[in-house]
């Protein structure tokens, strides 16, 4: 192998543009370095591209990554004195509904010659069936006392559509609810209470049990007594719309035997409950916070100070060569470990990480990474064509500077190997470069 003229001082391809392009124009015209081979051709960079697949496959699979944020939620359960309503079918109300709504309004003769009939005492049917609707407030009175005429509400305009209604029932509950910040209703369940057997009574310390029971009350929190004549909303098991219409400002609290977690995907606006409410599965779909993605991954990447570093247009993380590792650079992503991601509005979640698409920060930054990614492809021998292939994929990954980088030719690595021939690591490429140098091939 011919080593004296490549042993020459060359430019080392990690050195900056500039003082290659110097050398480049000093050694232009020359013979073939007085060894026989091949003046290196400079790599065009002016030309236009292809379109780089290779790192639009790596942005698609990092936009096929699920983000997902998880956090167990805070169960309470108390007994209650309330007024719930639950849905119900009430068949012997839709037509009156129905008349309301094609008539324009509707009074107790109206609904006693069109539905009922014309027999002595219908109107007073008629009148009653009225008076129901309006105390579930379905219709509305907008007539004068002595002249009433009802009008659907919007109540019952949803009503006719479903053909459910909501009905009222008071009496002694027991309700499981969250004061969790991503559920925008905090009722989880309802049952009636039940009493306790006869024989526990036997068995049991009355005055102790009383007074213990008597310890367990408690004021109720703002933030469910917030939540009574709230439009119905779904309960956590089953999905059962309900509605909170009154409840007593004293509440007794007992266990809860509850475990609940939720699952928010903002990309998606899906939000998931899951877990278990007195050994009953729990799997719903409560409604997901009104918030952007954009605005959830701006405020944890400016937890984490690195907003000033994303471009959202790209999604990718502008970063300096310097501050990647091997990986990294290969790759052109990083993994982001959020330890305790939190969202001001909504609190804290588990770790979670996201893999996001790297880019140089400037056009220094890119011109090294460049050069790099070249040199980490010589893993056979670097002929012409191979070389110049090596080159065009170098380029494809830094589209917008790709017309400003200038990449070292081969001749020029063949050089610097040589030059660092003693260091055991490039012993490989020291052969695969110097080899085709003087082969000229």
């Amino acid at each position: 192998m011919k080593t004296n003229d490549l042993s020459k001082p060359g430019t080392s391809g990690s050195q900056h543009t500039a003082a290659r392009a110097k050398q480049r124009q000093s050694e232009k015209g020359k013979s073939d370095m007085t060894s026989g081979h091949k003046q290196p051709v400079k790599q065009s960079t002016g030309d236009k591209l292809p379109h780089s697949t290779s790192r639009h496959k790596t942005l698609k699979n990092l936009k096929s990554e699920e983000f997902i944020l998880r956090r167990n939620i805070n169960v309470f359960c108390w007994n209650v004195k309330a007024t719930i309503s639950k849905e119900a079918k009430r068949d012997d109300l839709m037509p009156v509904l129905k008349r309301a709504k094609e008539n324009d309004g509707t009074y107790g003769r109206d609904i006693a010659d069109h539905l009922l009939g014309e027999e002595i005492g219908r109107e007073i049917v008629g009148i009653r069936l009225l008076t129901i609707c309006e105390s579930l407030n379905l219709l509305e009175n907008r007539g004068g006392k002595n002249r009433p005429r009802y009008f659907l509400t919007e109540e019952g305009e949803k009503a006719l559509y479903s053909r459910y209604v909501m009905v009222p029932e008071e009496g002694t509950w027991t309700i499981w609810a969250s004061d969790d910040s991503l559920l925008k209703y905090p009722i989880l369940y309802v049952e009636p209470f039940r009493e306790g057997s006869a024989s526990d009574e036997v068995r049991g310390n009355k005055s102790k049990d009383s007074k213990a029971r008597k310890d367990r009350f408690e004021n109720i929190p703002h933030w469910l007594s917030n939540a009574c004549s709230i439009t119905k909303m779904p309960a956590a098991i089953g999905n059962e719309p309900i509605r909170l219409d009154h409840i007593d400002t004293k509440i007794e609290r007992i266990a809860d035997n509850a475990r609940l977690s939720l699952e928010w995907r903002p990309e998606i606006n899906s939000l998931k409950l899951n877990g278990s409410i007195k050994e009953i599965s729990v799997n719903s779909t409560p409604k997901a916070p009104e918030i952007s993605f954009s605005d959830v991954w701006q405020e944890l990447l400016e937890n984490e100070q690195l907003w000033h570093q994303w471009q959202e247009a790209k999604g990718r993380l502008l970063v300096s060569f310097d501050l990647t590792d091997n990986t990294e650079r290969s790759l052109l992503q990083r993994r982001l470990d959020f330890v305790k991601p939190g969202i001001q509005k909504f609190g804290n979640f588990e770790q979670i990480h996201r893999k996001v698409a790297l880019f140089p920060q400037n056009q220094e930054d890119a011109q090294r990474w460049a050069e790099w990614k070249l040199k980490d492809q010589i893993h056979t021998y670097a002929t012409e064509a191979e070389f110049a292939k090596w080159c065009q994929q170098a380029l494809m990954l830094f589209e917008e500077y790709s017309n400003v980088i200038e990449l070292p030719t081969r001749y020029e690595l063949a050089t610097d190997a040589w030059q660092n021939r003693y260091d055991r690591k490039n012993t490989s490429t020291i052969w695969h470069m110097m080899a085709v140098e003087d082969w000229g091939i």
